[in-house]
């Protein structure tokens, strides 16, 4: 092979490893990450009934995320489950009624990609007492989690 068929060959290459990582680079800036809202074991009585909100904060007009509501139970059972998209300044809630041991999950699939530190979703748990109508619930916080990036 000559000498000028090297060097077009060499910045064929160039020019071919450029642009597969400009591709590559954006898959990954658009591969969805994950998230996820945890409690602690916590027990609910027959008359209570505890209600598990996750939020999204975000600036009006940004893209939504898909949530994955769980309470699961002592062995990690599901008790109830709900899918739901959730749009910047919206909420989401499930229910489970007592009795038994549970904790709340979610899980947070967002495939936006964001270099603004505001977008979060914040969650917490609600027991409410099903008999008294009790008026001060009892608040359970979950982790808020840091954005852990593409997976």
């Amino acid at each position: 092979m000559g000498r000028v068929s090297r060097r077009w060959l060499a910045a064929g290459c160039i020019v071919a490893g450029v642009g597969l990582g400009a591709i590559g680079a954006r898959v990954v800036a658009q591969t969805p990450s994950r998230s996820y809202l945890n409690t602690s074991l916590f027990p609910l009585t027959a008359q209570q009934e505890a209600t598990f909100t996750a939020s999204l904060d975000d600036d009006p007009g940004r893209a939504a995320v898909t949530v994955r509501l769980q309470f699961l139970d002592r062995t990690g059972t599901v008790r109830r489950t709900r899918d739901v998209v959730i749009g910047a300044g919206q909420s989401a809630s499930l229910a489970v009624p007592g009795p038994g041991p549970v904790r709340a999950h979610a899980e947070i699939v967002d495939g936006a990609f964001s270099l603004a530190g505001r977008r979060v979703i914040i969650g917490g748990v609600e027991i409410h007492d099903t008999l008294t109508a009790d008026p001060e619930p009892t608040c359970i916080p979950s982790v808020i989690p840091k954005n852990p990036g593409p997976e």
